[in-house]
């Protein structure tokens, strides 16, 4: 490589640096050494007019270039929504600096390669554009850690994404996908995993690979039943399983001792499993709407439970272990088949919310559930 040739390089390597010094000395070189950096200006120039939609990079007054050089490459996060933007130009490869990359509510239909020279991204957001296919380019940036890509059109997963070892959260609601993709078995770090609003019609025994799972949403799906392996998920907190065809909760539910959120509702549960009341952090329960015609008795062993909801079910009666949820602050009972309420959730001191909306409550039963919680917001009707 001749002398002039390596001058070149030298200075090209200052402008792209990030460092404001840097990129000054670079600028200085570049004159003084008469070196034609035209292409390299066209380019900051246009990426800087790609990202003129976000706020920080629309000057009060016209930038010069080599301010306009450091906004773009010591970035560290760039926000773009609604801006019907249809691409992300290849010249994003200047952003060296950038961290996080969220690209909301456009019409983008696919990532240029050269988004893999983004070696500091960590963060990546395009929910809500016109991605038919999950980009394959992220399966080489094996340095994210958080990836969104909801509301797309995706229907699959490249069998590359298993190369994401530092995946701690994957976000891919609201897509297409028919089928539970193999791949994700093998980020056995990923913590948080939402799925929901797809068209899942089953969920492998795998599952119980991810033993760093905190987050699962898998509701607005077609499942039908959930595996046994999911009481291996035992760092899960968070659990919701809304709006599928679940006819029953496996037993292995009672591994699941870290668990705070629980959502079953709009499922056609008949029964729950005894061993939910080994839920012992809980301290939300949804189950509404479904064919719930008694609870266990071992619901009165969620004592941290503070939110409990089953409207819209068949209940006839309460177990009277329902008393021992001292820190239950909300109980909603609306449309049921209740005709009166156990002695016991006189004990409820805590309650300051009680709705029993369409429920055949007589006269005399409804003054006698006022008396014994006199300080608790009551409703009806």
């Amino acid at each position: 490589m001749s002398e002039a040739s390596n001058e070149r390089t030298n200075v090209m390597r200052l402008l792209q640096s990030g460092q404001l010094e840097s990129i000054e000395l670079g600028l200085t070189l570049a004159e003084s050494l008469l070196i034609d950096i035209e292409e390299f200006k066209n380019d900051i120039e246009l990426l800087f007019e790609w990202l003129a939609p976000e706020r920080r990079f629309m000057p009060p007054r016209d930038f010069s270039f080599t301010e306009k050089l450091h906004k773009v490459t010591t970035a560290t996060e760039v926000y773009l929504d609604k801006c019907d933007l249809t691409f992300i130009p290849v010249q994003i490869k200047y952003m060296t600096k950038l961290e996080t990359l969220k690209i909301f509510n456009n019409h983008i239909t696919a990532l240029p390669i050269e988004i893999t020279s983004l070696k500091n991204l960590i963060e990546l957001y395009l929910d809500n554009n016109e991605l038919t296919t999950f980009p394959p380019e992220i399966c080489k940036m094996t340095q994210l850690i958080d990836i969104s890509l909801s509301y797309n059109q995706i229907d699959s997963l490249p069998i590359e994404i298993s190369n994401l070892a530092n995946l701690r959260r994957l976000h891919l609601e609201s897509n297409k996908l028919t089928s539970w993709p193999s791949q994700i078995n093998n980020l056995i770090q990923l913590q948080g995993l939402n799925l929901a609003a797809n068209r899942l019609r089953f969920i492998p025994p795998e599952i119980g690979e991810l033993i760093q799972l905190q987050h699962l949403s898998l509701d607005n799906n077609r499942l039908k039943s959930i595996p046994l392996e999911i009481g291996n998920c035992m760092q899960l907190e968070y659990l919701s399983l809304s709006s599928n065809r679940i006819s029953g909760i496996p037993s292995t539910i009672g591994n699941l001792t870290n668990l705070d959120s629980l959502n079953i509702s709009r499922n056609p549960l008949k029964s729950l499993p005894n061993e939910i009341g080994e839920l012992k952090n809980l301290s939300a329960l949804q189950i509404e709407e479904t064919k719930l015609q008694q609870l266990p008795e071992t619901i009165g062993s969620l004592l941290e439970l503070q939110d409990l909801g089953i409207q819209m079910a068949q209940l006839k009666t309460l177990p009277s272990e329902i008393g021992n949820l001292m820190n239950l602050k909300r109980l909603d009972l609306n449309y049921n088949l209740l005709q009166e309420l156990p002695g016991e959730i006189s004990r409820l001191k805590n309650l300051e919310l009680l709705s029993l909306l369409d429920n055949p409550i007589t006269d005399s039963e409804k003054e006698k559930i006022n008396s014994w919680l006199s300080g608790c917001d009551i409703r009806f009707e």
